[in-house]
């Protein structure tokens, strides 16, 4: 099984695209997952901080599995 969608590869992209650019904030939205039946809309921003650049990421999500574990 794959993920449709990655926001730890979502969330670097839009601190380096914000990183290139000379603006103090970018957003950004990643579509991910068509392909596969399973479309995702990932929600990034990155701002640029004294300290560098952070960034996040959002969305919403829906539940595909369920399970249970004994120990």
């Amino acid at each position: 099984m794959e993920d449709p969608a990655t926001g730890s590869a979502a969330t670097p992209l839009a601190a380096l695209l914000l990183s290139l650019s000379g603006d103090d904030e970018a957003t950004l939205d990643v579509i991910q997952g068509v392909e596969m039946g399973r479309p995702s809309l990932l929600r990034t921003i990155a701002r640029r901080m004294p300290d560098g650049v952070r960034a996040s990421v959002g969305g919403g999500c829906v539940a595909v599995l369920r399970g249970e574990a004994e120990l």
